[in-house]
C-alpha cells in the first residue's frame, strides 16, 4: 500500500504547491473549512477506522492510551460512538490536562517507574467504571491489554509494528487498525458538519 503523504523518492508526496489525484478518488471539503482543520482530516480518519475496527457502539466504556493527535481523536470518535465513557491516559500531565478540557473524560496518569504492566492495569482497573465492556484503545500493549483482557479485546491504531499480528486468547481479540478504509473520510465530514466531533482545539 502507498500513501501519499510518504515522503520522496518513493512517491511524490503531498509536501508541495500542487498535488494532481483523480476526481473520483478525493472529497470535496466544505468551504467553511479552514486550512488547519482540513489538515486534521486525515488523523480524524485513522481514529475513526479504528473504532470502527473496534466495534463500539452505544454503552461501551473505551480506554484510550497515548494522547497525541490520533489518541485524541481516539478518544473524541468514542464518544461520538456512543460510548458511555471514554478514560483517556497518557504518561504526559501536560496532555492528559488538554485532553480533559477539551474532551471531559476522566484521565488517569500511569507510574512510569513501574515495571510491572499488571501493577499499573491494577490501578486502572480501579478507575473504570465497567472494565468488562472496556472495548478498546489506541494502543493495547503492556497494561492496556491486561486492563481489557475481560472484554472483548484491543485496537492498536494505527498499526504498530511491533504488535504486527491478531491474538487471540479465549473470548477476546486483539487486532490492529491500518489508518483508514473506504467510506472513512466521508464519516469524518459528516462527524464534523454535525459537529459531534471538533478538531478545532486541535
Amino acid at each position: 500500500m502507498s500513501f501519499a503523504a510518504d515522503p520522496p523518492p518513493n512517491n511524490h508526496g503531498t509536501l508541495t504547491h500542487l498535488f494532481r489525484a483523480p476526481e473520483d478518488l478525493v472529497y470535496p471539503i466544505p468551504e467553511n473549512f479552514s486550512l488547519e482543520e482540513t489538515v486534521l482530516v486525515e488523523p480524524l480518519s485513522v481514529a475513526i477506522h479504528g473504532a470502527r475496527v473496534a466495534g463500539i457502539t452505544p454503552g461501551h466504556t473505551v480506554l484510550v492510551q497515548a494522547l497525541g493527535t490520533i489518541g485524541l481523536f481516539c478518544a473524541a470518535t468514542a464518544t461520538a460512538f456512543g460510548a458511555k465513557q471514554v478514560i483517556i491516559s497518557d504518561i504526559n500531565q501536560t496532555k492528559l490536562d488538554f485532553a480533559r478540557d477539551y474532551l471531559g473524560c476522566p484521565i488517569f496518569l500511569p507510574n512510569i517507574s513501574s515495571s510491572h504492566p499488571e501493577e499499573e492495569a491494577s490501578r486502572m482497573k480501579e478507575y473504570i467504571e465497567s472494565q468488562r465492556r472496556c472495548r478498546y484503545s489506541s494502543v493495547v500493549y503492556g497494561s492496556g491489554i491486561l486492563v481489557a483482557k475481560s472484554g472483548p479485546g484491543g485496537v492498536v491504531v494505527p498499526n504498530w509494528t511491533r504488535f504486527n499480528r491478531v491474538q487471540s486468547n479465549g473470548d477476546r481479540l486483539d487486532k490492529t487498525a491500518w489508518r483508514y478504509a473506504p467510506g472513512d473520510y466521508g464519516m469524518v465530514l459528516a462527524l464534523l458538519n454535525s459537529g459531534r466531533v471538533n478538531n478545532v482545539p486541535l
